[in-house]
């Protein structure tokens, strides 16, 4: 059974179009925006902006990486080498340290990774590598996005949305058979249709299926391309996980009623169930459905429940009008050090929460007597500087950032435009220094720096740096990023 993608609590934007919002126009503290239907109008449609939209891109480009990075770390040395190689050679001329790999980019790392270099003798290559690359661009948007639990008859009417994440195209009409997958990993099949090719090149496509008979717990939709008559291998679209929920729509509406002031983040929970019932577009990269329904229901006048990833506020809004929220996992108990996880710009910002990795950090929190929060940085360097400002004056104790990605050239662009000390005690650097001496990179503050380069040839003289070679892609780092973090803070709080 393939992976139910990055979501593991309950037991692409392209860096181009993002970098387009120039502008940031309101600063962490901002409750705008953060209504629900409930609170606006009954319990009508959440009507979905440009926000909403966004989000789901980005939790859907988390879901496809999370597929990639487990697979990349099963596969052989030779085979992770060889997809390297390919990554790169994707990155556009003259693209810096900002890029980001697209969804098409996933989509043939994966590829490679599952086929290998050589095909088949006996297989159509132009053919089977067509129906690959249809089935890797769907988007599967399923309205409602969750089902309630059924026993006989037939399973709760769903509308399957097909859209393209990127460019692909079919040479003549081919079928998409859906099919569900159970805990079990047996197949269901739930629909099987012809579809015109030239709908790839318009809005995509609708199908009617029905959920399975099913007690609470996940399922698994994927589609498989083929064509009649063809013997070629089927290709077959990433998994998107789907929940079947106990009493969704009684206990969303007692949610929805039950007021809680000035709590703007459990509102953005409530409109993100809303989103997920009425248009299937999905609100968060670590959370479930019945995960945010349970952060809404315990979610008080004091704040939200304990370690449980949860959005706080608006952080800020950029200039294509997206709301970026600052994310938290609330500590049982007061905390002596804060860190700061600064997410690349092309992903969800809650992503660093999901999964394995999303555990590790939590370990990493508990260890270090820490409360985590993460969020995306502004492009402008006044309104940067406002927010981790903001952000200093929350703090408990030392201020660690830990600045991922291209997170690290849009704050050492903002830290250089305002030519000040930085507002924070210690910074984790995971990037790809390029220009300059990978050690003398905020020279003289305290830092972990996970980056490509000669670590046995540091320039730095201060004794502030700790310099662990890290990877060109600072993606590929993640795995380790959270143990590597552990051993520095504890090497650090032996020698206070």
């Amino acid at each position: 059974m393939e992976s139910l993608g990055t979501r593991d609590l309950s037991g692409a934007l392209s860096a181009a179009a993002i970098a387009g919002a120039a502008l940031a126009l309101a600063v962490f503290g901002s409750t705008a925006g953060a209504q629900t239907s409930a609170q606006t109008n009954g319990l009508s449609a959440a009507i979905p902006n440009q926000t909403d939209t966004e989000t789901h891109k980005r939790v859907v480009l988390a879901e496809r990486v999370a597929n990639f990075m487990r697979e990349y770390a099963a596969a052989s040395e030779d085979a992770r080498k060889r997809v390297d190689t390919l990554i790169e050679k994707a990155r556009p001329v003259g693209a810096g340290v900002m890029w980001y790999p697209g969804f098409d980019v996933f989509a043939h790392a994966l590829r490679d990774l599952r086929r290998g270099p050589k095909p088949s003798a006996a297989e159509n290559q132009a053919v089977r590598d067509e129906f690959d690359e249809v089935a890797a661009a769907f988007d599967l948007v399923v309205v409602p996005g969750c089902f309630a639990p059924r026993s006989e008859g037939v399973g709760e009417a769903l509308t399957v949305r097909v859209r393209t994440l990127f460019p692909a195209f079919a040479a003549k009409d081919f079928t998409c058979a859906l099919e569900w997958l159970g805990a079990d990993g047996v197949a269901q099949p739930a629909r099987r249709e012809t579809i015109e090719s030239a709908v790839l090149r318009e809005n995509g496509f609708e199908m009617f299926i029905h959920a399975p008979l099913s007690k609470p717990g996940w399922w698994t939709l994927r589609a498989n391309v083929a064509r009649d008559g063809d013997p070629t291998v089927p290709g077959t679209s990433a998994p998107v996980a789907i929940q079947c929920v106990n009493d969704l729509e009684a206990r969303f509406k007692a949610a929805s009623e039950r007021a809680v002031a000035d709590q703007p983040g459990r509102a953005r929970l409530l409109r993100g169930i809303d989103l997920l019932r009425l248009h299937g577009l999905r609100s968060s990269a670590c959370l479930s459905a019945e995960s945010e329904l349970f952060a809404a229901e315990t979610w008080t006048d004091a704040g939200p429940p304990v370690g449980v990833p949860v959005p706080l506020e608006i952080a800020f809004t950029d200039g294509m009008a997206v709301s970026h929220w600052m994310w938290s996992i609330r500590p049982p108990a007061e905390t002596a050090r804060t860190i700061l996880l600064l997410a690349p710009a092309a992903e969800a910002p809650d992503a660093v929460f999901a999964g394995a990795i999303g555990a590790e950090w939590i370990k990493v929190a508990g260890r270090h007597d820490a409360e985590l929060f993460s969020t995306h940085l502004p492009l402008d360097a006044t309104l940067m500087e406002a927010m981790l400002g903001r952000v200093r004056e929350r703090a408990k104790g030392e201020l660690l950032i830990v600045a991922r990605g291209d997170a690290f050239g849009r704050l050492q662009a903002a830290l250089y435009v305002k030519r000040q000390t930085p507002p924070f005690d210690a910074i984790v650097i995971s990037s790809n220094i390029v220009g300059q001496d990978p050690s003398t990179v905020l020279a003289g503050v305290t830092r972990l720096l996970v980056a490509p380069g000669d670590t046995t040839k540091s320039s730095d003289k201060t004794g502030t740096l700790t310099w662990v070679e890290g990877s060109w892609l600072p993606l590929l780092n993640e795995p380790r990023l959270p143990r590597l973090v552990d051993d520095w803070l504890t090497a650090r709080d032996a020698h206070k």
